[in-house]
């Protein structure tokens, strides 16, 4: 017997945002612009996970871990399958980068005002930076901003290698490398002035 029922609507609409995905990733304008709209739901979901983690990032904090969490959304947008709704998939993500923040705040937590002796391969003199202290250094990223600041949480905190950098964020591994060693000469050079401020 021929099926006469029409498609659920939940696969229509994972049809539909297959084919947005598809169109921003081959620069359709208008398609770009419906998935930005789409995607404004990132700070919501992240919002909503924080309420239920009993307020653990501040807003400034939430704020910029929504940039980087677009960010990586971005990077993945090829992998999108369809399998459920956008938001769905999206929610994945923003979960996983929220957790990520949480631990990488925990980290610094324990070694604020403990000196940094290296930072992956660049030596760093004991002089040079005198404290990680998380709010200067989560004041400092955002400052830098992307694509440096995520290279440098990856690489530094997550313990990322570049090829891994650069299959997230999509872009080559030299391109991981070379934001990395820029962002992080830039963050060195301000970590000590934000501490040379506080000197009396």
């Amino acid at each position: 017997m021929m099926k006469t029922e029409k498609e659920p609507a939940d696969a229509l609409q994972c049809q539909e945002d297959i084919s947005l995905v598809r169109g921003s990733l081959e620069g359709d304008g208008g398609a770009v612009g419906l998935l930005v709209d789409r995607l404004g739901c990132v700070p919501r979901i992240l919002m909503s996970i924080n309420k239920k983690m009993g307020h653990s990032l501040s807003e400034h904090d939430l704020a910029d871990l929504s940039q980087d969490t677009l960010i990586v959304i971005w990077g993945k947008l090829g992998s999108f399958q369809g399998r459920g709704r956008l938001e769905s998939w999206v929610y994945r993500f923003c979960f996983l980068e929220f957790m990520n923040r949480i631990r990488l705040k925990n980290r610094y937590s324990r070694v604020a005002g403990a000196r940094l002796e290296s930072v992956g391969d660049v030596a760093v003199a004991p002089e040079e930076i005198a404290a990680l202290e998380y709010e200067h250094l989560e004041m400092s990223l955002a400052e830098l901003g992307p694509p440096e600041s995520i290279v440098i949480r990856l690489k530094h905190c997550e313990e990322r290698t570049f090829a891994d950098i650069g299959a997230v964020m999509n872009i080559s591994p030299n391109s991981a490398k070379t934001c990395y060693y820029r962002g992080l000469a830039w963050l060195k050079k301000r970590l000590m002035n934000l501490h040379g401020e506080e000197r009396p």
